[in-house]
């Protein structure tokens, strides 16, 4: 009896554990960092984005943009669950009402702490290479519900999970272009993008011990270093598969030499905001910050290589044969971006070191490499590096006084396009060997490689990317390349504009329900004009008259406070009109709070009815119907027989899809 009375005891303590909050399981820093941000993408291309930046916006897939609100923090939650916070609004994923079944309507709203805030990223399908490509994105609460894309610029839905492709999406690193994104390989096969450890738990680390402890190994996990740490001699590093490595803002580490070789078995890695230094003296052949030889997708990214003064203790430099780093042997699918490399003889090499026929029959074709938007400032010689037997493709990256650039080699195939050579010796941009396949195209000043024959190769075939033009590089480079000490210097070429939020942004709330905010597109506060789809003109108030009951008609425009109206959300999904006339105290009002069809619409003052209260509906295309609250939605304001003459009445009536019940918002302030 004893033993059933425990057995009960235990089932009832576990039922309340389930029914708690749960609670973010980040051991997050006292210093700020740079986050890894992520897109969640639709399978045709489309983002996952929000309507607006209040509780209740909608979720929908959109073409990106390049903004903030298509990006999303993945915060880690106890039990290996996530909430996906939007980088722009700082609200989470949520659903209407807290509902999970099929057909819930999804939104974002504030951090309730709510278990149906919470999502499990489960993998579907995966590439060539065996990584996940393709993910499924299940409700914590009923996780046969899963967030599902019913098409661009519609409000995304929970429903039952069949493998529909509209029910699986990839997981795109922000900001990362080139071959250790979401590419094709060279039969045109798909290739997951990296994501190190963005699925896994944040921890954080001050120490190289700690860091070690949790570096080596497959375990998915994000390591922010949130102090600096500095060895007297050369201190090699381990770090395992399935790792994001951050550098709080500031954080430098001197004398840590990350070896990323067979030992390690390392792969899917992102390093980010890392500040590496050495010791001058430190200077053999083999002695190499970065060394990666093994595995596939690395990003390294705003990280800073820091040589010396070059020109000071000239003796010892001049017998310097260490690099700066090594990508080659068998590692593949690399990017290096937004990084500075400073101060040192010798830059990059990339590919395996020897050119005899063994090893062109084993290495040809290793490394796939994207090099771009970086800064090599008094780098001498591989500047953007020594190429050998990979495909290489070099964009956008600003190098300053070299004194020679590329090193074209055996068998690699290099695309050169739109970097800028600044007191750079003009002769030295290429170091030919006449065994390599070589072309420039957009570059400052022209390169041409003298002895190689062209490649035919072109990145476009293996992903999308964007570029800059060369006038604009050494601003970018100088402002943005490099590890970062503050995160309004964080910035990459596809965003709209500099800057990230704190590594801990987010809005949380109180409410013990939330509705979806409709009102796509619009900005809380921001006043408008108002005109009619089908007429061409305005909502106006009669002659401008700042008295209750005033009637509202519509009118040709004419730019005056009559026809300007300030949107006001007021929570649950409504919004109130604010006319601008007289003193702006005055609101569109359903005269004498009537639900009926032909109930006029005029201003009254300000009284918090639900006569005063309206639901702007996104239709696409910029435009809206303005449901009455009165009449429980079912009824909007239109111009009254679908006239289109000057002073035609303006009234409630029941929904039909008509032009004249379709209104456009134009921005006035």
């Amino acid at each position: 009896m004893k033993n059933k009375r425990n057995i009960i005891s235990i089932i009832i303590i576990s039922m309340i554990i389930a029914l708690l909050p749960l609670k973010n399981s980040e051991v997050l820093a006292a210093t700020d960092y740079p986050i890894q941000e992520m897109e969640i993408t639709t399978l045709d291309g489309y983002k996952l984005t929000i309507s607006g930046d209040q509780d209740g916006s909608l979720l929908q897939v959109a073409s990106s943009t390049g903004e903030q609100k298509e990006r999303w923090k993945f915060t880690y939650v106890n039990g290996g669950y996530f909430k996906l916070v939007n980088q722009d609004s700082g609200r989470l994923v949520s659903t209407v009402s807290w509902g999970v079944s099929a057909n819930s309507k999804c939104i974002t709203f504030g951090d309730a702490n709510k278990q149906e805030q919470c999502w499990i990223i489960e993998g579907v399908d995966k590439d060539s290479l065996g990584n996940y490509i393709t993910y499924k994105i299940k409700n914590y609460k009923d996780s046969n519900m899963v967030l599902t894309n019913n098409g661009k610029g519609e409000q995304v839905t929970l429903t039952k999970y069949t493998g529909a492709n509209n029910q699986k999406w990839r997981l795109d690193s922000a900001g990362l272009e080139g071959f250790a994104g979401y590419s094709k390989d060279m039969d045109g096969n798909d290739k997951a993008g990296t994501i190190g450890g963005v699925l896994g738990e944040t921890v954080t680390v001050s120490t190289l011990d700690e860091f070690q402890k949790y570096s080596e190994g497959d375990d998915v996990r994000t390591i922010v270093i949130t102090k600096d740490i500095s060895k007297s001699s050369l201190t090699k590093v381990k770090v395992g598969k399935n790792k994001t490595i951050i550098g709080a803002y500031g954080v430098s580490l001197t004398n840590l030499y990350f070896y990323l070789d067979q030992t390690c078995n390392s792969g899917n890695l992102i390093m980010k905001n890392l500040h590496i230094k050495h010791s001058e003296e430190i200077n053999e052949n083999n002695d190499i910050p970065l060394y990666i030889s093994v595995g596939t997708n690395f990003w390294i990214d705003h990280c800073t290589l820091e040589g010396h003064d070059l020109t000071e203790n000239t003796s010892l430099h001049a017998n310097d044969v260490d690099k700066l780093m090594y990508v080659g042997v068998k590692a593949d699918y690399v990017t290096v971006s937004n990084s500075k490399f400073t101060g040192h003889k010798y830059g990059l090499i990339l590919g395996y070191p020897a050119d005899d026929e063994s090893a062109q029959a084993t290495y040809t074709g290793y490394p796939r490499m994207t090099i771009s938007n970086n800064f090599f400032q008094d780098v001498q010689t591989r500047a953007p590096g020594l190429m050998r037997y990979g495909y290489f493709h070099s964009y956008n990256n600003y190098i300053e006084s070299a004194t020679l650039g590329y090193t074209a080699c055996t068998n690699a195939n290099i695309y050169s396009e739109k970097n800028y050579f600044n007191n750079c010796n003009s002769s030295g941009l290429v170091n030919d060997y006449g065994t390599a396949y070589f072309t420039d195209e957009g570059s400052y000043p022209t390169v041409t490689a003298s002895k190689s024959k062209a490649t035919s190769w072109r990145p476009k075939n293996n992903y999308t990317y964007t570029t800059m033009k060369t006038s604009e590089l050494r601003e970018y480079a100088e402002n943005y390349a490099g590890a970062q000490s503050s995160k309004s210097k964080m910035n990459y070429s596809t965003y709209k504009s500099a800057g990230v939020q704190s590594s801990n942004y987010v809005v949380t709330s109180t409410a013990s329900n939330n509705t979806e905010n409709t009102a796509s597109g619009l900005i809380d506060g921001g006043i408008y004009y108002i005109k009619n789809v089908n007429s061409n003109k305005y909502l106006d108030v009669y002659n401008g008259i700042d008295e209750n009951n005033t009637n509202v008609q519509q009118h040709p425009g004419n730019g005056e406070k009559a026809q300007k109206f300030k949107v006001v959300y007021v929570g649950d999904g409504y919004y109130k009109l604010v006319s601008q006339v007289g003193t702006g105290k005055k609101v569109l009002d359903v005269s004498k709070k009537s639900s009926k069809n032909g109930a006029n619409i005029a201003i009254y003052k300000d009284n918090s009815g639900d006569n005063q209260k309206f639901q702007l509906i996104s239709l696409g295309n910029s435009r809206y119907t303005i449901a009455t609250k009165v009449s429980k939605g079912k009824s909007v304001v239109e111009v009254k027989d679908a006239s289109t003459a000057k002073k035609a009445n303006v009234q409630q009536w029941e929904y039909n899809g008509h032009k004249c019940q379709q209104w456009k918002f134009e921005l006035a302030e």
